[in-house]
C-alpha cells in the first residue's frame, strides 16, 4: 500500500501548474476534455495559475484557449515566446 503524503508544508506550496499541449491537454481532436476543464478550474479556485506549454506559434495557442475557456499566459514557440492569452500579445523580452 502507498505511502498517502498528506502533510503541507508552507514552503512547497504548489503556485503554478504548467502543461504541455500535444500530447498531454489536448485530446486528438485538439479539444481539451470536460474532466482536464474541472481540474483546471479547481487549481485556479486554490490559487493556483495554469501555464499552458508548447512548440505553437501564438495564433495557434489562442484558438485552442479560446475554445477551451482558458486565458493567463502561455509559453509558445519552444519556450522563444511567453504569450498573453488575454491581451492577445507577445510580453516584451527582460
Amino acid at each position: 500500500m502507498a505511502a498517502e503524503h498528506s502533510i503541507r508544508r508552507p514552503d512547497r506550496a504548489v503556485r503554478l501548474v504548467a502543461c504541455d499541449l500535444d500530447g498531454t491537454l489536448l485530446l486528438p481532436d485538439t479539444t481539451v476534455s470536460p474532466r482536464t476543464l474541472a481540474a483546471i478550474g479547481r487549481l485556479r479556485q486554490a490559487g493556483i495559475a495554469f501555464l499552458m506549454v508548447t512548440g505553437r506559434p501564438p495564433r495557434s495557442v489562442r484558438g485552442i484557449a479560446r475554445r477551451a475557456g482558458l486565458g493567463g499566459l502561455a509559453i509558445c514557440a519552444n519556450g522563444a515566446l511567453v504569450y498573453d492569452l488575454d491581451a492577445g500579445e507577445v510580453l516584451p523580452a527582460r
